[in-house]
């Protein structure tokens, strides 16, 4: 996984911990959904747990985490979602469409923020409607086509760049 999208994730989450809710904000506790419906996708779980305690967020002192990593059966998943919307969790993390879409689908009528990765169509899929203004609770990366906009931007930012190693 490139540093940059590492970044991108953890200034996605920021930004959604910085609307949480007043009762999160007097208590200091942050309690953060994790869904990961593969198991390949451990890294990207790590990475992302390094870089919220890197900036201070440690499980255990400030942030609670409810994980469901590779789901199985179908009450597993069931227990997972009501286990966030009792705690009020502040955010949601999850990978992949399939993933997210399910969440979108069991999460109608809450309002969790989720934010969402490794998703290749986010406004074809139904996710968001727009990648500009997504309106409701999900937010997130595209992944689709993201190498070539990612040059695109970077020569942007760095326009005297000639060469990328």
């Amino acid at each position: 996984m490139t540093r940059l999208f590492k970044i991108s994730l953890i200034l996605f989450f920021l930004l959604i911990l910085s609307g949480c809710r007043k009762e999160t904000l007097e208590s200091n506790t942050f309690i953060v959904g994790i869904y990961m419906p593969a198991s390949e996708l451990g890294g990207l779980i790590k990475g992302f747990e390094d870089g919220l305690a890197g900036r201070g967020y440690l499980e255990n002192s400030n942030l609670e985490y409810i994980k469901l990593k590779t789901p199985g059966a179908p009450e597993v998943f069931d227990n997972f979602i009501n286990r966030v919307t009792e705690k009020k969790a502040d955010v949601i993390f999850t990978a992949t469409t399939p993933g997210a879409l399910k969440l979108k689908n069991r999460l109608k009528g809450q309002n969790i923020p989720v934010v969402f990765s490794l998703v290749g169509s986010p406004v074809e899929s139904g996710l968001v409607e727009s990648l500009a203004y997504p309106g409701g609770n999900f937010t997130g990366i595209q992944s689709k086509n993201a190498g070539e906009k990612g040059f695109v931007w970077l020569k942007r930012v760095v326009p005297s760049l000639k060469r990328i190693y």
